[in-house]
This record gives C-alpha cells, structure tokens and sequence, in this order.
C-alpha cells in the first residue's frame, strides 16, 4: 500500500520532535537569571513551534491513516467484486453447456435432426441420438427409467442461449 511508508514516516518524525523536547527539558543551565530568561524563552518559543508541527503532522497522519482504511475497503470490494464475477462466469459456462447432448456430447441445434429435446424424466439430448436409444431398448440412457419416442418433447428457445 502507497499509505503504509508515509504514515511510518509521520510517526518517526513525532517521535524525533519528542526526543528533543525532552533533551530541552533536560538541558540544565548554571548561568544568570537574565541568561536562563533568554533561554527559558527560546525554549518556549520551539516548543510552540514544535507543538503546531507536531499538531500538523497529527492531522497529516489521520488524513493518512483515513486514506488507508479507505482503501482497505476498496480492496475488499473488489475481492468481492471477483468472487461475484466468478460465480457469474459460473453461472454462464453451464449455460454453454447446456445445449449439448450428452449422448454424443455434441452441440445441439435449434432446429432439424439434432435439435435439443427432453424426455419426461427431465435428461436432456439431440434428438437423433435418442431417437437411435430408444429404438433399440426403450429407456432413457442417463438413468434407465422407461422411455418411448412418443414421449420425447422438442426443447424451445435455444437460440436465446450462448452459442
């Protein structure tokens, strides 16, 4: 993430600014009143100054830190995003398979000899090919419940389909 480094940078600064108001504080003077007055004012004139970085840079590291939840949020859109497409994509191969007939696996057409059709326990083939089955033995070939031609019915809009 472009975030993550400026925001370890904005960090790293802060802490800088700490260490060297603590080394002011710490910096102990033995000269004159007038002398430790002076100074007792340049350090409360830093110490403003480094009071509104510090605030700056605070703000600048909220901004940062809300770009980067921001983001984090759109990652994960996006990865739901995909996992959604891929169920999609899914969704339309079966589509594509859905006109073959799964006795030469070949595609059907949506009309003449080996246009799609159903017998009544619901198996779909073209049917050429189940009209050759059920002349021999009379059974639907996927699960063998009895079948005769009469009861073969011609599948409708296929054209709406995926070629």
């Amino acid at each position: 993430m472009l975030h993550l480094p400026k925001i370890v940078d904005l960090l790293a600064e802060l802490q800088k600014q700490e260490k060297e108001i603590q080394e002011m504080i710490l910096e102990e003077s033995f000269a004159s009143p007038e002398q430790r007055l002076v100074q007792l004012e340049s350090v409360t004139s830093r110490m403003n100054l480094y009071h509104s970085r510090r605030e700056d840079i605070l703000l600048s590291l909220e901004e940062e830190l809300g770009k980067y939840e921001y983001s984090t949020l759109v990652v994960k859109r996006v990865a739901q995003m995909h996992i959604q497409l891929k169920s999609s994509n899914k969704a339309l191969d079966f589509l594509y398979q859905i006109n073959i007939c799964s006795i030469c696996d070949l595609k059907c057409e949506s009309h003449g000899r080996h246009s799609m059709v159903s017998l009544r326990c619901g198996h779909l083939f073209g049917r050429h090919c189940i009209n050759n089955v059920l002349r021999e033995s009379s059974r639907c070939p996927t699960c063998s419940r009895a079948a005769r031609q009469h009861e073969v019915r011609r599948i409708y809009g296929l054209h709406f389909y995926p070629i």
